[in-house]
């Protein structure tokens, strides 16, 4: 009988090579699904490979330009799942090199060596016609993927929260402010937990990857100063929200932009930022079969861990 059970047990084993694993959400990904998958990732720096140390994967240091390298890793795994993406671009990393290189790179290779299918995360107004360049730059990034040979299923995701990654350190350090400035605090939000995220993806490597976009955001969509006011209350704090219009910060990113290489924050990225998140999750919920944390939950998690890292 428990050689029965093991039997079965290594059926679902896929053979995963995985990009983007260094940031949050992929080192998340790497660390409760090594376990039951065999993974493979690439990065492109030993000091990138550094920090996924003690995480049960195999990692292997390349450039994606490289092709006869990554075909050589490629040609060991069945799925491709992708993380690699940006909000922030630079004059070293630039919207298309993020997103639109990546997606050509990982699509040639899988190709080459015919793997079962690719999966790949993409962001929340996604659009060719959109007048933000990120936005844009991430639709042809997932044009490249739905029109490859090899099957892609693609998540587009809104502000994605979990336990000590950015986004969530962001907005818990604004929920604990006396006063907190917002650029268009009303800006509607729709927070996913990252969990959640990793068990959509688990869902779709037990079964065969179709070519579809899944539109997969948080359960409850609230204005932003809302769901800083709602951090805060987990962490016993009533933070004053001061709105500010959007045209003075999209003034000062520019100027930044123009004083420096390398800004903290960029035009573009608030204009991403401003968006509002209303997303439909009935057919994502349904193809997934999965249940979301609720935002309450969400919320209580990150603000003990938050607890946890004071001290």
């Amino acid at each position: 009988m428990a050689w029965t059970l093991l039997a079965l047990s290594c059926e679902f084993q896929v053979k995963l090579l995985v990009t983007g694993a260094n940031g949050s959400l992929g080192r998340r990904f790497v660390d409760e699904l090594g376990g039951e998958h065999e993974i493979t990732t690439v990065v492109r720096s030993e000091d990138a490979a550094r920090r996924l140390q003690g995480l049960p994967v195999k990692c292997v240091v390349l450039d994606l330009d490289d092709h006869d390298a990554l075909v050589e890793v490629a040609s060991e795994c069945e799925l491709v799942v992708n993380f690699i993406g940006i909000i922030r671009a630079s004059a070293d990393n630039s919207y298309y090199q993020a997103h639109e290189m990546t997606a050509q790179a990982i699509v040639r290779a899988a190709e080459a060596v015919a793997m079962k299918g690719m999966i790949s995360l993409s962001i929340t107004g996604a659009d060719s016609e959109s007048s933000n360049s990120c936005l844009r730059s991430r639709s042809e990034a997932d044009q490249i993927f739905l029109q490859s040979s090899v099957p892609a299923t693609l998540i587009r995701l809104p502000m994605v929260l979990g336990e000590r990654d950015a986004a969530s350190q962001a907005l818990l350090k604004k929920a604990v402010s006396a006063i907190h400035f917002s650029f268009r605090a009303g800006s509607l939000e729709q927070p996913i937990y990252a969990g959640d995220v990793i068990t959509a993806l688990d869902r779709l490597l037990n079964q065969p990857i179709q070519p579809r976009v899944l539109d997969l955001g948080g359960p409850e969509c609230l204005p932003r100063h809302q769901l800083i006011r709602l951090a805060g209350s987990y962490l016993e704090v009533k933070p004053i929200i001061q709105t500010l219009p959007l045209f003075l910060g999209l003034l000062a990113a520019g100027l930044l932009q123009h004083l420096m290489s390398s800004p903290p924050v960029t035009r573009t990225m608030l204009e991403l930022l401003d968006q509002d998140d209303v997303i439909d999750n009935s057919d994502a919920l349904h193809y997934l079969n999965i249940e979301l944390t609720p935002l309450a939950d969400m919320l209580a998690y990150l603000a003990e861990d938050f607890r946890q890292l004071q001290y």
